[in-house]
Parts: structure tokens; C-alpha cells; sequence
């Protein structure tokens, strides 16, 4: 039963409650009507105006010259970029000292999986603020633009130099190797050293004739050796007259011994040894004439041999040089040459490149403002003042009600 009771006590009927508010409904709704015209005041008399402009473009992504890619992601930042606030700072808001502002008033919002870009800006003027759009849109538009022709043009700038530096060195190569042409005749050389090779092949054939004619000389020379041994020297001639002339003259003189001395013997040089002898002589001369020829023809194959091995090591030298230059000069040749292609297939490249921003729609003056929200705004202070009273009746009552003097000292 004390438990009923005490549920009793505190329980209050519906009815009441109704009772209590329409007995202070003055008090409610003077409550709320004042809240609803502080609110009402606030927003069209102490609140300024705030009007928002829109502008959609498309967010591509760019390719430069040299391949790299710029995503939208990158560039989108540029709307923060300094220099682009200070020039919108300096042309729409002289008076202000700092730009840090403009972010605030600046919104950006991706849609469409982010191929879409919306911007908003939010200023008390509405033309001022589809203005600033507008201006920061087309200076941002250049600004992206700038970027990229900058990258490009460096990049090609860059192209430029390469082809102008090997140019320059294919030149350099070229005068080194038609220098090299002109001082070193190589194709003379090898003229002169097959004649050598060919002068060096005679002798040699001529050494083995020589050989051979020494050879039969000496076998002559012995024969006609082995000859003059076997020939006198000297033959003995007997001259007498005939019997009929001695019986004559023994006739007439009868001194016998007298007689007899007409018969004598005549000693003289042999013809046929003479002819050996001169023989020998012009074999000897033949044989020292084939020694000295040979002697000489050896000479100059050894001179030969040496000037040919120095001649074979300079040419050698020479063509190693030459394939070097020649290597050099290709080299740079090729490298000129790739590198006019790259520059100029960069080139066209870049003249095809469209590096344009495209706008769906500008930002237009919105004469709607979208702060503050005086309806909201109202509807909402009405709903406050509306509780703010409801507290206060009840606050009221239940201090009425209540039995304060338990806390009093």
C-alpha cells in the first residue's frame, strides 16, 4: 500500500499538464514570438546576405611531350595556388592584407566519379561573386595551361639543346675524320705495300735463279778446271825440209851436221788451253758478277722486309684510328639524327596537343541567397521559444510546488 501511495503522490494527470500550459499560453506565446522576432530581425536587419555562384567544368588529364602525365589531381590545386590568390585578392579586394580568406569562400566539389568539377563561391554580392568565379576560373584555366606549355617547352627546349650539341660534335667527328683522310692516304699505303710484297716475291724467284746460275757456274768452272789439268800448256812444233831437199843439199854439201840443224822444234802456247784458260776467267767474273747480285738482292729483300713489317704496323695503326673515327663518326651521326626525329616528332606531337579546359556551365549571378536561411532561421526560433516557455512553465510550477524550506538553514 505505501507503494501505491508513493506512485500516487508523484503521478500527474494529462489533463493537468494541458491545464498548467493553457493557463501560461500568454506566457508561451510571448515567448516564442519574441524569439521569432529576434530571429526575424537577426536575419533581415543585423545578418548580411550571402549569395552563391556555381561553375562546372570537366577535369581531364593531361599528357606531356616527354610522356609524363598530369592528373587532374595535381592541377586542381592550382586554385590555392599563391600568385593565383594574390592577383584575385589584389583585383577584387584591394583593402585586405591577407588571401588566406578566399579558400574559405571557395569551395570545390568533385561529382560524377570525379570527372565532374563544381565550384562555388560564396560573397554578400551576388554579380561579385559569379565575377570572381568566372576571373578565378579563366586565370586558373591559364595558369594549368602556362604549366603544361612550360613543361613542354622546357622539355623541348631541352631537345633542342641535345640536337644543337650533336650536331655539333657529329661536325667535330666529321672535320677529325676527313682530317685523318687527308693526312693518312691508307689506300696509297696499301698500294705501295703490294708493290713491296710484289718487288719482295721477285727478288726472292730471282735469288733462287741466282742460286741455280751460281750453281751451274761452279759446275762449269770445275769442269773447265778439271780440263786446263788435263791440257798442256805448250806445245812443241818441229820444222824440216822434205828428203828430196836434204838429198839435194847433202849433194851439194857433204857437211852432215850442218845439214841436220835445218831441222828444228818450235815450242808455243796451246790454243786449246789458252781457250780454257780464258774460259776460267770469264766463269770466275760470272760467278763474282751472280755473288754480288746476290748479295745485293738479299740486302734489299732484308731492307724490304723491314719496310714492309713497319709499313703492315702503320697501316694496321691506321685502320684501328680510322675504325675509331669511323665509329665516332657514326655514332654521333646516328645521335644527331635521333635526336632531330625526337625533336621534331615532339614537336608535331606538341602542335596536336589540346590542353583546353571545358566548361559545362559559367558561373551566373544567383539573385537567391543561401545565408542566412531567414525561413529556417525563424522556424527554428519559433521552435525554440516555443520549448524555452514550456520549460519555464514547468520550471515554475514545480517551484511552486515544491517544498524549498527542508533547505533552508
Amino acid at each position: 500500500m505505501e507503494k501505491d501511495n508513493h506512485y500516487d503522490e508523484y503521478e500527474i494527470d494529462l489533463v493537468e499538464y494541458l491545464y498548467l500550459l493553457y493557463k501560461n499560453k500568454f506566457m508561451i506565446m510571448g515567448i516564442t514570438l519574441l524569439s521569432i522576432f529576434i530571429a526575424a530581425f537577426a536575419s533581415f536587419v543585423i545578418m548580411e546576405e550571402s549569395y552563391k555562384s556555381e561553375l562546372t567544368f570537366i577535369a581531364p588529364n593531361f599528357k606531356l611531350v616527354n610522356g609524363e602525365s598530369v592528373n587532374k589531381d595535381e592541377y586542381i590545386n592550382f586554385f590555392q595556388k599563391n600568385q593565383l590568390l594574390e592577383e584575385i585578392s589584389n583585383s577584387y579586394y584591394p583593402d585586405k592584407d591577407s588571401n588566406s580568406f578566399l579558400t574559405n569562400k571557395l569551395k570545390i566539389t568533385r561529382e560524377d566519379e570525379n570527372r565532374f568539377i563544381k565550384l562555388s563561391f560564396t560573397e554578400n554580392d551576388p554579380e561579385l561573386a559569379a565575377s570572381i568565379l568566372n576571373d578565378w576560373f579563366d586565370k586558373f584555366s591559364n595558369e594549368v595551361y602556362n604549366y603544361l606549355e612550360t613543361n613542354n617547352n622546357n622539355y623541348l627546349s631541352s631537345l633542342e639543346n641535345k640536337k644543337d650539341n650533336d650536331y655539333q660534335q657529329y661536325i667535330n667527328d666529321l672535320t677529325k675524320y676527313n682530317q685523318f683522310q687527308a693526312e693518312n692516304n691508307i689506300s696509297l699505303m696499301k698500294s705501295r705495300l703490294s708493290r713491296k710484297e710484289n718487288r719482295l716475291v721477285n727478288l726472292e724467284e730471282n735469288i733462287i735463279d741466282l742460286n741455280n746460275n751460281l750453281k751451274n757456274k761452279n759446275v762449269e768452272l770445275g769442269i773447265v778446271q778439271q780440263q786446263l789439268k788435263r791440257t798442256d800448256k805448250f806445245l812443241v812444233r818441229e820444222e824440216s825440209i822434205s828428203n828430196q831437199s836434204l838429198n839435194k843439199l847433202q849433194s851439194i854439201n857433204p857437211d852432215h851436221e850442218l845439214i841436220n840443224l835445218l831441222t828444228t822444234k818450235n815450242e808455243f802456247l796451246n790454243p786449246q788451253y789458252n781457250n780454257l784458260t780464258n774460259r776460267e776467267n770469264s766463269i770466275n767474273q760470272q760467278i763474282s758478277v751472280l755473288k754480288s747480285d746476290l748479295e745485293n738482292k738479299r740486302n734489299e729483300i732484308e731492307n724490304l722486309r723491314n719496310e714492309i713489317i713497319s709499313l703492315e704496323e702503320k697501316i694496321i695503326n691506321l685502320e684501328e684510328q680510322q675504325e675509331v673515327l669511323n665509329n665516332e663518326l657514326k655514332n654521333s651521326r646516328s645521335n644527331y639524327q635521333t635526336a632531330v626525329n625526337q625533336y621534331e616528332n615532339n614537336n608535331q606531337s606538341l602542335a596536336g596537343k589540346n590542353y583546353t579546359i571545358d566548361i559545362i556551365s559559367q558561373a551566373n549571378i544567383n539573385e537567391i541567397p543561401v545565408s542566412p536561411n531567414k525561413k529556417l532561421n525563424i522556424a527554428i526560433a519559433a521552435v525554440l521559444g516555443l520549448m524555452l516557455s514550456v520549460f519555464l512553465v514547468f520550471f515554475k510550477e514545480f517551484i511552486n510546488n515544491a517544498d524549498l524550506s527542508k533547505y533552508e538553514s
